[in-house]
């Protein structure tokens, strides 16, 4: 199955590195007046921090994500099927590259980038 960001067809070997560091259970705590502790936990239904580590992607690839850096709502498709939808997380730098053979002064659209994405779910 392929992985998927919106129109982008990413690669098959991209990895959801943060996978298995998100409790959908949260709680606040605070302390009444008279000194008892209130502790108060709820379900989050979004804002799963979604971090994917694309490997080795062309700059083409690269280019068409800057293109669509923007707020809107994406579908984001794992290559395990599964499905969210997400948007850049601007807490941190959305779509942090690294040319994997250092800077051209020239570079092609088939120069290969390290690139991780920085998502969360809506």
């Amino acid at each position: 199955m392929t992985c998927t960001l919106g129109a982008i067809t990413l690669r098959n070997d991209t990895m959801w590195v943060n996978e298995y560091e998100y409790s959908a259970i949260s709680h606040s705590q605070d302390f009444t007046l008279s000194g008892r502790q209130v502790i108060q936990s709820f379900k989050q239904q979004t804002g799963q921090e979604i971090i994917l580590d694309c490997r080795w992607l062309a700059k083409s690839v690269l280019d068409s994500l800057l293109a669509i850096d923007n707020d809107n709502i994406m579908v984001l498709l794992l290559p395990t099927g599964r499905v969210f939808d997400v948007i850049f997380d601007r807490k941190k730098q959305p779509i942090e590259s690294e040319p994997v053979e250092g800077q051209k002064a020239d570079p092609t659209t088939t120069d290969l980038h390290q690139v991780q994405l920085n998502l969360i779910t809506v």
